[in-house]
């Protein structure tokens, strides 16, 4: 299968939205990502769908927050939305989306902690929450250490 992949830097316009696995299917997180593009004077936003699955879903929904410039790695995907023109014809339009495999903050004017956790015993850790918010860094996607990381490790 040829998959387009494409590498988009942007903003969040919203928090992540979450829907946990549950039974046999994986999380499964959505997000929507703008991107600023500059035309001569004029300034054009475009904004892209993002979808991600399993522990990266996650990852983000408990890691990023609205506002905060992102970097997302993923391939394209279309899908037919229904849609009502404005003389009430009833027709589709093509949305083009990205699966992301990878998304983190971007660290341009912003910054970022991140821990990274070892898994013992060959399972994989859950994430771990956001930290309160006077912990938080200024302009920062920071994810909390686990319990058994100290701040010294830093």
């Amino acid at each position: 299968m040829n998959l387009t992949h494409v590498t988009i830097v942007g903003n969040l316009t919203a928090d992540p939205k979450l829907n946990p696995a549950n039974g046999e299917k994986k999380a499964f997180c959505r997000l929507s990502v703008a991107v600023n593009e500059r035309r001569g004077e004029e300034e054009i936003a475009n904004f892209y769908d993002v979808s991600t699955f399993g522990d990266l879903a996650e990852s983000v929904a408990t890691s990023l927050t609205k506002g905060l410039r992102v970097i997302v790695y993923g391939h394209l995907n279309t899908y037919k939305e229904p849609y009502t023109t404005d003389d009430g014809r009833e027709t589709h339009r093509t949305r083009i989306g990205i699966t992301a495999s990878a998304i983190g903050p971007d660290l341009f004017r912003q910054f970022a902690r991140v821990a990274k956790v070892a898994s013992t015993n060959g399972s994989k850790p859950a994430p771990s929450a956001a930290p309160a918010a006077e912990e938080a860094q200024p302009v920062a996607a920071a994810v909390a250490a686990p319990a058994s990381v100290s701040e010294e490790d830093f």
